[in-house]
């Protein structure tokens, strides 16, 4: 697998316990990752810029030829990344991501070789090629509370299309209940 960039942003200031989820998808990430990589540590807390400024100053000190995209609350399961990577592979118009997107199945396509498809998908975890981001653009440097979703406008605009994994390898830590993976299933401490 060639050099990635994993650029994560985090905003530990006082909310829900934030400390204690940042420390378990760090954990999570370095326990489940394999071959080589670089992690970016962008503290929002301290840019206080909004979201997608914090993501594009990651970005620019990114020296990979993948480009993860990441929150702090998000749980990383065994093989994620090389699983993301060769989806990516399957064609030159594909991102992956790690997380099942619920909230968005209205925006599914056909599958692709047994991966759901969707165009729209969340800005929560997303791998890519370093090409594809710097076709795509930066994210908007402004504190927009859509931004993820017009980034990902951006991307079908390009041509772009996710691909999911077949099963969960990665879990949103900040949503409370996860339909996809067990109705019971609940973030402790929420």
């Amino acid at each position: 697998m060639k050099y990635t960039s994993i650029v994560m942003t985090c905003y530990r200031k006082g909310r829900y316990g934030r400390d204690e989820i940042f420390k378990k998808s760090i954990q999570s990430l370095l326990e489940n990752t394999t071959g080589e990589y670089e992690l970016i540590l962008i503290d929002n807390t301290q840019q206080n810029k909004g979201l997608g400024a914090a993501r594009n100053l990651g970005a620019s000190m990114a020296k990979g030829d993948y480009l993860v995209i990441t929150d702090d609350d998000i749980e990383f399961k065994k093989g994620w990344l090389d699983e993301c990577v060769n989806m990516i592979e399957l064609g030159d118009k594909f991102m992956a991501t790690p997380v099942h997107q619920p909230r968005i199945a209205k925006w599914e396509l056909d599958p692709f070789q047994g991966y759901r498809q969707n165009y729209r998908t969340g800005s929560n975890c997303m791998v890519m090629r370093r090409s594809a981001f710097d076709e795509i653009g930066l994210f908007n440097n402004k504190s927009v509370p859509t931004d993820g979703m017009n980034y990902a406008d951006r991307i079908s605009r390009a041509g772009y299309t996710f691909l999911i994994t077949k099963e969960p390898l990665a879990v949103d830590m900040a949503f409370n209940v996860h339909s996809y993976i067990d109705n019971d299933y609940k973030l402790e401490g929420l």
